[in-house]
């Protein structure tokens, strides 16, 4: 089922930048480190653990690659490699559609500012869009652990680089540490809204913080990340249910984190088996080690999923996507042919 998956035209919705780096873009970037800091080192302790072969990654590995990826991308040569590198992997992997999200950061050592950021990120996919058949786009994203003044900060900024000519910033996301409130930031969403942009918010993804749920649900989300643990509340099902609120379900990321014990215990299955907009993502493929295919045999695996199941997921992966419905459109034609060369049910939205 491997090669079927890896052959599936696929759409990436939920690719975060730092997380999604690999081994192989760490020591890319850290030759580009040393071409002006020749000493430069990275801790051997990461480095292993990032290379080790055959072993299930954990969380605690995870956490030991974030900071270094985070010190070689200070820069904005380093920014934009990154996501030349992320990029070109997702690429190798058959996805056709792919949305980043990353959170706008500044350095001042290396004089980096927020825009500076943003635009490295996006000379990266520019890069991408002249030589690869994927196409990229872009959200911002807010961390629940910061202030409401440096969120807004994201939001104007979003909001300005989605007016641009080529824009490929299609929208704000949320995500971090679920223990922080993220109920302060609403109005910076409406706000997001208001002026064309998509809203994608991490929910549910620990029992203990469920308190924001109601008023986050009733914004609503154009999508929500991971919400892991939303199917076990009735009112916040049906919510989601009137509404159509796609899930971003990612397998992998869930188990490592412990927010699923295994990969039958995943909400998959419940929204899937509902017909419930569900997208396969990755999370972080990079600190993770998985990739896009390898979601969709996980799954097919553990829930016994068709050819045409798999099909059904990844087509509507893309259809969720935030760019414009015209570009989606387009690029449904490669989920059309694949489905006429394998004998699969397709039908267009436009039929």
């Amino acid at each position: 089922m491997l090669a079927y998956c890896k052959s599936l035209p696929k759409a990436e919705l939920h690719a975060h930048l730092n997380g999604s780096v690999s081994v192989r873009a760490i020591e890319k970037l850290i030759e580009l480190r040393k071409r002006s800091e020749p000493d430069y080192k990275a801790d051997d302790r990461v480095l292993s653990t990032a290379k080790a072969q055959d072993k299930i990654r954990t969380l605690a590995d995870a956490f030991l690659m974030f900071p270094l990826i985070q010190a070689l991308t200070q820069t904005s040569e380093a920014v934009t490699l990154a996501t030349v590198e992320v990029i070109s992997e997702f690429n190798d992997d058959n996805v056709k559609y792919l949305e980043l999200r990353t959170t706008p950061r500044e350095n001042t050592v290396t004089s980096m500012s927020k825009v500076d950021y943003i635009e490295a990120v996006l000379a990266g996919i520019a890069r991408c869009s002249e030589r690869l058949p994927i196409i990229v786009r872009l959200l911002l994203s807010i961390d629940r652990r910061q202030e409401v003044a440096d969120a807004s900060e994201t939001v104007d900024l979003a909001i300005e680089f989605a007016k641009s000519k080529n824009a490929r910033v299609v929208g704000v996301e949320l995500s971090g540490d679920p223990k922080f409130d993220g109920r302060k930031f609403l109005p910076l969403f409406q706000k997001a809204r208001e002026h064309g942009l998509k809203i994608a918010l991490h929910l549910a993804e620990s029992c203990d913080w469920m308190e924001e749920l109601s008023e986050m649900l009733a914004l609503p989300p154009d999508r929500i990340g991971h919400g892991t643990l939303l199917h076990n509340d009735p009112v916040h099902t049906a919510v989601i249910r009137e509404n159509s609120i796609p899930l971003e379900i990612c397998l992998t990321s869930n188990f490592i984190c412990q927010t699923t014990k295994t990969f039958k215990d995943s909400h998959l299955d419940f929204w899937f088996s509902r017909k419930h907009p569900v997208c396969l993502c990755t999370d972080d493929q990079g600190v993770f080690d998985t990739y896009l295919s390898k979601e969709f045999e996980i799954a097919s695996e553990t829930f016994n999923l068709t050819k045409q199941d798999l099909f059904d997921t990844s087509l509507c992966g893309l259809r969720c996507g935030f760019a414009p419905k015209e570009e989606l459109y387009a690029i449904e034609r490669i989920w059309a042919l694949f489905a006429k060369e394998h004998a699969l049910k397709y039908s267009s939205l436009c039929d």
